[in-house]
Parts: C-alpha cells; structure tokens; sequence
C-alpha cells in the first residue's frame, strides 16, 4: 500500500457524458458505445436519465436491477388497506398516484426497450436478488457486448471479491462502478481495482462530493503532499483491446471541464489533480 498508481486513469479522447449534471451522471468512453448491445445497470432508483441518455444514442436495450423502489409489488395491497380502513384517504389516493405515475413511466420507457427488474444483485440468490451469473444467463447475454453499471450502494465490495464476477467479463466492453466508504475499506477497494485492471483500463475518476474526502497519511504525491481521496468514487474501466490507440492522451485533469459536475451541485466538486502526480 506505498502508493496510488492504482488509481492513475489512462486519459483518452472521446469521452462523453451520459445523464444528468449532477449526481446519477457518469462519464463513458463514447466510441465503443454504438458497438454495445446492451446497458446492465444494477442501482437505478427513479433516475433514469443516463439509461435513457444511453438508448437515445444506441437504440440499444436497457436491463434496470433495482430491488429498493417498492416492495414485492408496484402496489402492497396490506400498506393499501391499513390506509383506507383508517381513513386517510388523501394518504391513499397519494400512494394509488405514485403507484401509476411509477407504471406509467414504466409503460413508456419499456416501449423504448427499457427495462425494469423489480431485483437486485448479490453473491447468492435470495428472496429478490439473485446472482450477476445467472441474471447474463436468464437474459441471454453471452453473445452480447454488454456495458456493466453499478452502483449498490457499499455492495459492489462482495460482487467483486467473487473471482466468478472477473470470468462474466468476457463481454463486457466497459463497467462503470461507484465505490463507496473507501476510507474504511481501502485495502479491499485496492485489491478489487488492482483485479479489473488486468484486462481493463481505468479510464476515468471522479469524486461524489456528497462524501467527504480524507486524508491517506504516509502516502504522498511525487511533490510530497498529503493526499485527499473521496470516500465515494465513479470510476469508468474499459476493456484494454477495445481502446483504440490514436484516443490515448499524453495527460489529462480530473474533474474534466464539460464531462464532470458535482453530484451535490450546492458543493464543490473534489479536486482529483493528484492523479497526475503519482
């Protein structure tokens, strides 16, 4: 642990950012995008926009794995009835209007091949998650070239200190995962991007400033200073024989003007600068 070359993200052109200016956007290494069949996105909650940003670009089909937006059903017939037996019907006409307002959107964006698993994903299948293996084979994406986004929220940890996880990459062109609580889980954050870089590059980083930053005491840029990580990082790898090489920079700044925004747009983003200095 005496240094974060790790972390060093290889700077390439024709990035693109896809989503929102704030928080639930990322940024993607866009010329591979058209070649991808399918976006895997584990995480979404009701912010959509990079999966609709995605399919705007691609045409191409979208997997949503959220098992968090509501319970079994878009509708708890039991949360329903304890309403209207005690008469809060303005509470019940409320939870009947969230319900549609969700089917609808539902409704609309399946008709754009946007598709949402009421599921999530973890190493063994359970009640309403099952594991990333057999969700490639219940769906058929094998033979696909897949985009693998994540973000679960401090589960990313176990997924990928599963070595079965690092053998469904075959067809995955680029994953983008962010990584939470790094400061009380260095060595595993480490050990897991140490992993994925043997096949892909990290090609871009950025700071969720709605974490703090703290300190890495003992481990110091090529000028000597203290360096301040993120607690919460989006990192974007790309599959190494996918990157062309006229694209590769000689050097880049983190946050990229234009690409990265604050995901908590009342804050300053996190300086990522010293990156380079490593």
């Amino acid at each position: 642990m005496k240094d974060l070359h790790f972390l060093k993200p290889l700077p390439v052109k024709h990035k693109i950012r896809l989503g929102p200016n704030r928080d639930s956007g990322y940024v993607v290494y866009g010329r591979i995008l058209k070649e991808t069949d399918v976006l895997l996105t584990y995480g979404v909650g009701w912010e959509v926009s990079f999966e609709e940003d995605f399919n705007n670009v691609t045409s191409s089909k979208v997997l949503m794995f959220d098992p968090t937006m509501f319970g079994k059903y878009l509708i708890d017939a039991r949360a329903l009835g304890r309403l209207l037996i005690t008469f809060r019907i303005k509470n019940s006409i409320y939870y009947l209007r969230r319900a549609w307002i969700a089917w609808r959107k539902m409704n609309q964006l399946k008709k754009r091949h946007i598709y949402f698993i009421n599921e999530g994903v973890d190493t063994e299948p359970s009640a309403r998650y099952d594991t990333m293996q057999h969700h490639l084979d219940r769906f058929h994406l094998y033979d696909k070239q897949v985009l693998l986004k994540m973000d679960i929220e401090g589960k990313e940890y176990s997924i990928w200190e599963q070595d079965i996880s690092y053998k469904l990459l075959t067809n995955v062109n680029q994953i983008l995962i962010e990584f939470h609580d790094i400061k009380n889980l260095f060595r595993r954050f480490k050990k897991i991007i140490e992993k994925l870089r043997v096949n892909y590059e990290l090609v871009h980083i950025h700071g969720n400033n709605w974490g703090q930053a703290f300190y890495l005491y003992g481990i110091l840029d090529a000028e000597g200073n203290d360096i301040a990580l993120p607690d919460t990082l989006e990192l974007t790898f790309v599959r190494k024989d996918r990157i062309s090489p006229e694209d590769v920079l000689e050097t880049a700044s983190y946050p990229v003007s234009g690409l990265d925004y604050p995901n908590n747009p009342y804050l300053p983003d996190h300086s990522m600068d010293f990156v380079n200095r490593l």
